[in-house]
């Protein structure tokens, strides 16, 4: 859009509504630049730099005084540590009317807030940031170089046809291993047949040459309704992520709602992410219901699910407690009660079917769904955001035996060695950083500090028509401080791991299904593009809904 309005020589201005998107125009902007690359459409970066700059300023009607760097203008500037369209850039000074007002090195010039005043010394400390500047996932001189040993796999009779693709001569980051030089990917029927810098590619394989490129094992979002939501806000026949019957809970299940044809799917798609846990949105209840994983492919259920169930899904904190009656204490007697009466029924179901047991707060159908849960087969995944929350969450679980993970954890670096100590993954979404009475001390540098700590740490986007951002959101992560290595597992394998699917996808090794990207560049880096994505061995198109709008618009008559 950003490029046809510049292509119309329209003026293109760039802004955000949202309150963690003000905060990254930069990455805004970058993100068109490249879509108008992508479109073969000529964009500058001095024109992008003037999308958020000059234009509004003329939009504005103030272009005389402000917009530009030119003589007699107030003098607004800001000095940036590197590329202002790079993730890693950061704002280093910033001077309005040619006063001081940001200075990234001194801490009497960096932001306050009201929020956090009367916190704790430890809680209330601004955060820092501690990423390098300009890291890259692509630099020849990583310090570890060893390829990974050929191997080779015998592909099963009733694997599924498909094409043998060999992709050659690139940076191969495998996550489970080592990365690979110059190395090539076979696939064959679907799975990866071998890998390595020194693979045979058999006669008859279409050869793909990925010099230059990086290939990752395809990312995955690990908390979605993208497939069951084609419109938000319950517009008829588009949303399928909530239900008012009261009468479900744990029971709710996502599985016969997905649409693998949603037009959600691939403009995420063509962003890298290959698989994804789909869950419910609401019950009424506490207790949201089942996740599922799913890829991206395009085939109906169930040849698209991975793996269902894959967790149940509850909520606490804020919202857990405006489902219980308003407080957090009823919120965690909720909880409590389905699991007890879970755990009764299981073992009593003769006696409740010859009505001998006492009635239960649940149904049949929730208390046989929560079976999985109590029984330690699939995780209990609750979102809680404040500190005391999670330490709740995790006394529940330890009062059942239960296997927790803990989604949103907003202030989970307050009690990261807690969590690691526990052994209890938690899923972030790394830009949360806007203060709430439920998360006073949010920090960008939650993901850096929980992965300092040992804690099992997975990234996503929570988000459904935004799920695409989920690598902006990992090169931020970076940015704050987050290893790069530890960013690219917490979106592959360790996610896969969490979710139980780590034997099918996550990694790049031999055996496992061929779900891959080639990236033209660092992967983590809003100007790179995903040029090619495959799932399950097939190459994905990348035509979207955006495309299509993007082609029909882009001839209209000026």
């Amino acid at each position: 859009n950003m490029a046809l309005v510049h292509d119309a020589k329209g003026c293109v201005v760039v802004h955000s509504d949202d309150p963690n998107g003000i905060q990254r125009l930069n990455q805004e902007a970058a993100k068109g630049m490249r879509a108008a690359w992508e479109a073969g459409m000529k964009v500058d970066r001095a024109d992008v730099v003037r999308w958020l700059t000059l234009n509004p300023a003329r939009a504005l009607g103030i272009d005389k005084v402000t917009g530009s760097l030119e003589p007699g203008k107030n003098a607004d500037v800001v000095i940036w540590s590197g590329d202002p369209f790079s993730v890693y850039a950061k704002a280093e000074r910033v001077f309005i009317d040619g006063a001081l007002q940001y200075d990234r090195s001194d801490p009497t010039r960096q932001p306050r807030r009201d929020f956090t005043t009367g916190l704790n010394s430890g809680t209330a400390t601004f955060l820092k940031g501690t990423g390098t500047a300009t890291p890259s996932i692509s630099s020849k001189n990583d310090p570890v170089k060893v390829p990974v040993p050929i191997k080779k796999v015998a592909v099963p009779l009733s694997a599924p046809a498909g094409p043998t693709i060999a992709l050659t001569n690139a940076r191969i980051l495998t996550v489970s291993g080592p990365a690979i030089e110059r190395g090539t990917v076979l696939i064959s029927a679907g799975k990866i047949a071998a890998i390595g810098a020194n693979v045979t590619v058999p006669a008859g394989a279409t050869v793909i040459d990925a010099a230059g490129k990086i290939i990752t094992p395809g990312w995955i979002e690990s908390s979605t309704n993208i497939g069951i939501v084609e419109i938000g806000l319950s517009a008829d026949g588009t949303a399928d992520q909530i239900t008012t019957d009261k009468d479900l809970s744990a029971a709710f299940n996502v599985v016969d709602a997905f649409n693998p044809f949603s037009t959600v799917i691939p403009v995420t798609r063509v962003e890298g992410i290959t698989r994804a846990v789909v869950a419910p949105g609401g019950t009424g209840n506490v207790i949201l219901g089942q996740a599922a994983v799913f890829d991206l492919g395009g085939e109906q259920v169930p040849g698209s699910i991975t793996k269902a169930p894959a967790a149940m899904f509850a909520v606490l904190g804020e919202a857990g407690a405006a489902l219980a009656g308003g407080s957090r204490a009823s919120a965690i007697l909720r909880l409590r009660e389905a699991l007890q009466d879970a755990i009764d029924f299981n073992l009593n179901r003769a006696a409740w079917n010859a009505a001998q047991r006492r009635d239960y707060a649940r149904g049949r159908l929730d208390l046989e769904a929560l079976r999985p849960v109590i029984r330690g087969e699939i995780p209990l995944a609750i979102q809680a955001h404040r500190a005391s929350d999670m330490l709740a969450a995790i006394r529940l679980a330890e009062e059942f035996k239960l296997r927790l993970v803990l989604l949103g954890a907003a202030e989970g670096w307050m009690i990261a060695h807690e969590l690691a100590r526990k052994n209890i993954p938690v899923v972030v979404k790394p830009l949360t950083n806007i203060p709430s009475f439920e998360a006073l001390s949010a920090s960008l540098e939650n993901a850096a500090r929980l992965q300092q700590a040992g804690v099992t740490l997975v990234l996503s986007s929570f988000d459904t028509h935004n799920a695409r951002n989920l690598r902006q959101e990992a090169g931020n992560a970076v940015s704050y401080g987050l290893d790069r290595d530890a960013a690219l597992r917490a979106v592959t394998l360790t996610p896969a791991r969490v979710w139980g699917i780590a034997d099918r996808a996550g990694s790049l090794e031999i055996g496992k299904d061929a779900d891959l990207v080639v990236w033209s560049g660092d992967p983590f880096e809003p100007t790179t593009a995903a040029e090619r994505v495959f799932i399950r061995g097939r190459e994905m198109s990348k035509d979207t809904r955006h495309k299509a709008l993007f082609e029909r618009y882009r001839t209209l008559p000026r």
